[in-house]
């Protein structure tokens, strides 16, 4: 009985480790139907997902405990000044949001066409790209998929909101010598953040989900 829970991980894993393989097997055989692409990479996503979250512990909780630990988060929070979420950079969105984006939010802005809403993502795609919560906190990595714009438009975009230069300028190269520093700035300073731009036509879900796994 002392090592009880040591023995049942080691039955879960090797569990784990049979869904795996029956998963494998399955996606191979399903890769030999004749069936659109599209169809085949829905299924095998869906296949290999069922497999992943056999591993995955479950999160149950009594209220009780769970309001202890929420407790000492508030309190953390309360005394030490702690930001909670990833700010925007835009100060009345944040507070709006309790801080800032959260693990686990889905926010979505909508607005009419040419309302400036690749804009204000693109802003705030690179101010979680800079984030830092302290000197040991690293850079968060962004995952943005584009279903209009191309990657070297986003780029465009991004350069150009961060060097002031304007957009058709930088498209055509015809911006003015003088703006020569500032546009290598910016360049380097785009270097340095962890964006990662999918312009894929007509994605699903299916296809963002296992993209995100793949990039996590």
């Amino acid at each position: 009985s002392q090592n009880a829970e040591n023995y049942a991980e080691l039955v879960h894993e090797q569990y784990v480790r049979r869904k795996l393989i029956s998963a494998a097997n399955e996606i191979a055989s399903l890769a030999y139907k004749d069936a659109s692409l599209e169809d085949l990479l829905s299924q095998s996503t869906g296949v290999l997902s069922d497999a992943m979250a056999a591993g995955i512990r479950a999160r149950t909780v009594t209220l009780s405990e769970g309001l202890i630990a929420l407790d000492r988060k508030i309190e953390d929070r309360r005394k030490n000044g702690k930001k909670l979420g990833i700010p925007t950079g835009l100060v009345d969105l944040d507070k709006k949001l309790g801080g800032g984006a959260k693990d686990g939010d889905l926010l979505m802005i909508s607005a009419r066409p040419g309302k400036g809403k690749t804009s204000l993502l693109l802003q705030l795609c690179r101010n979680a790209a800079m984030y830092r919560e302290g000197s040991l906190e690293p850079r968060k990595r962004v995952v943005f998929f584009s279903l209009e714009m191309s990657q070297e438009q986003l780029q465009l975009r991004l350069l150009a909101q961060i060097s002031g230069i304007d957009y058709q300028q930088l498209e055509s190269g015809t911006y003015p010598e003088s703006k020569e520093p500032t546009y290598i700035a910016a360049l380097d300073e785009l270097a340095q953040l962890d964006i990662v731009i999918d312009d894929t036509p007509a994605v699903t879900p299916a296809y963002v989900g296992a993209r995100l796994k793949i990039l996590n």
